[in-house]
């Protein structure tokens, strides 16, 4: 996945219209690009409904908005007709940008390995550049609040024990999903629970306290497909 900081690939995507449009159209503005898996389903629909009620206050602080899916122009026109949406939507039909960015890969439900796109939502300033990502796919939900393994595996990174380090949610059944994060130290004889107990307190000191992880599992390799992305669900199931 791109980061914070990185250059939006500038790949053409297909419009209701029958146009194109590409992230260099709106450089000199901010634009809110929110990748979705789905037109029409429940969650899917709910988010563009979010994002087309807040196209007004976004248009105040000078942010463009794009909604983007693999669905194909026609679709896009009869969901935006269907439930009134106004943030625009378009179609990355051949999956250059997702793909580029990483937003289209493996996925896990109920045990089921399937190709999708993952919830996924970047700023990019008026020179093109990444200032903020957010996957909300990996959102981890705990004793009702919410953590993202992104934020806490950037904690994680600093500490200088830390080789490599990927953060998931594992059910518990006093708080609903815990932290789980796998690490793997530049010396692994320091795999100790002495080592564990010194990240959780740094994490904690980091964060704010509720977002350390409350189990810490040292690995010798972090689990990854053949592009380098790393396959959460391996983590999920250790």
């Amino acid at each position: 996945m791109s980061d914070v900081g990185d250059m939006m690939p500038d790949i053409a995507l297909e419009t209701p219209d029958g146009g194109s449009v590409r992230p260099s159209d709106f450089r000199g503005r901010k634009l809110v690009v929110f990748f979705y898996p789905k037109d029409d389903t429940p969650g899917c629909t709910v988010e563009n409904k979010d994002f087309s009620c807040l196209q007004p206050e976004f248009e105040k602080v000078g942010t463009e908005l794009l909604g983007v899916s693999k669905d194909p122009p026609a679709k896009h026109a009869k969901f935006a007709a269907k439930h009134s949406l106004t943030a625009p939507l378009a179609t990355d039909k051949d999956g250059g940008l997702s793909d580029a960015l990483g937003v289209w890969g493996e996925k896990s439900l109920y045990g089921r390995l399937f190709m999708g796109m993952h919830r996924t939502t970047y700023l990019v300033d008026a020179d093109g550049y990444f200032r903020y990502q957010s996957r909300t796919d990996d959102m981890i939900v705990s004793a009702g609040y919410n953590i993202s393994p992104q934020e806490v595996e950037r904690a994680m990174a600093e500490h200088p024990k830390v080789a490599a380090c990927a953060v998931v949610g594992v059910p518990n059944e006093a708080r609903g999903n815990i932290v789980r994060a796998c690490v793997v130290l530049r010396e692994p004889q320091a795999a100790t629970p002495a080592t564990a107990r010194e990240l959780q307190d740094f994490v904690k000191a980091t964060l704010a306290p509720y977002k350390y992880p409350r189990e810490v599992r040292f690995v010798d390799e972090l689990p990854r497909t053949a592009t380098g992305k790393i396959q959460r669900f391996r983590l999920r199931d250790k």
